[in-house]
């Protein structure tokens, strides 16, 4: 991990996802770069690109602000630590989720931090809406800090999957990641109540084994069966040992979205730790459960959700 993206509007909440992105960056030797999206409400700018002096001037306080942000991390960081994080911020104008898909492509980010706001409360910048169009459209991981969650030392990452896709990509990534935290990885593999286990969910199980054998050695693999799945993550995310959630977003098209709700979406919204969303990039050879055991989950649990 090289490069730490922190969205920020400058709010108590944000302040406290920063200031948790800072530990990270330390832990990971990783440099931050601090963002704030302005998004202009005028078709003038995205016809013509031109900013109007308002503009001008919203961006000059912006920088201020970002700049008194970086200093009181700067402050924040102990001294004679072994390596000092670089604090850049920057604040561009456009659409925000096409905006932050610009900057992990040009400055080769690594993971995204923002924090949460609860299901009620909605912001101008980040909100839930927000969130949930960023977490469609994210090319890498992202780390959400719910409202109020101090930061704690990352010591164990809990994993959630369904086994329907091959988790090789995912469980390498976190393993980087886990490796400068000295931190444990626990795989729970949420299978439904009665439910037989498919061949190429044996296959994948065999998978994720090998690589507690090989890759790390503070990873462990568990079966947890659950009436569904948010019920199984929740039981994950309740592990006094798990002190961040990680889930594989989905990405469904509008057909698909009418019949499967995302349990990444709704974990953003009521999770009590940090949760790591995974991109969709991670989960490309979804294996399709038999049509008949999926009628039926979905009559049991009413929803199935990824």
């Amino acid at each position: 991990m090289k490069t730490i993206l922190v969205l920020t509007n400058f709010t108590i909440r944000a302040g406290a996802a920063a200031r948790f992105a800072l530990q990270l960056a330390i832990k990971s030797q990783a440099n931050l770069v601090l963002c704030n999206v302005i998004e202009p409400n005028s078709r003038f700018f995205y016809d013509t690109g031109y900013i109007t002096d308002t503009q001008r001037e919203l961006k000059k306080d912006s920088l201020a602000d970002l700049e008194e942000t970086a200093n009181r991390l700067k402050k924040m960081i102990p001294m004679g630590e072994a390596f000092t994080p670089q604090i850049d911020y920057i604040v561009p104008f456009g659409i925000l989720t096409v905006i932050i898909e610009k900057i992990i492509s040009e400055r080769k980010v690594d993971i995204v931090v923002m924090a949460t706001h609860r299901a009620n409360v909605f912001t101008r910048f980040l909100s839930q809406r927000h969130i949930y169009k960023l977490i469609d459209n994210f090319s890498c991981p992202a780390l959400l800090i719910p409202e109020g969650f101090p930061y704690q030392e990352i010591c164990g990452i809990g994993y959630a999957t369904d086994l329907t896709f091959d988790n090789t990509k995912t469980i390498d990534y976190l393993t980087k990641m886990a490796a400068p935290l000295h931190a444990a990885i626990a795989i729970n593999y949420i299978s439904p109540v009665g439910f037989p286990t498919t061949p190429s969910e044996r296959e994948n199980g065999f998978s994720l084994i090998f690589h507690q054998n090989q890759d790390h050695p503070l990873i462990s693999y568990n079966n947890i069966k659950a009436d569904n799945i948010r019920d199984g993550i929740l039981n994950v995310s309740s592990s006094k040992t798990i002190n961040v959630l990680a889930l594989v977003h989905k990405h469904y098209s509008f057909v698909e979205g009418l019949f499967h709700r995302s349990i990444s979406k709704q974990m953003a919204g009521c999770s009590r730790i940090p949760l790591l969303i995974l991109p969709d990039s991670f989960c490309r050879n979804i294996t399709d459960w038999e049509n008949d055991l999926l009628n039926d989950y979905q009559y049991q649990s009413a929803m199935i959700v990824s």
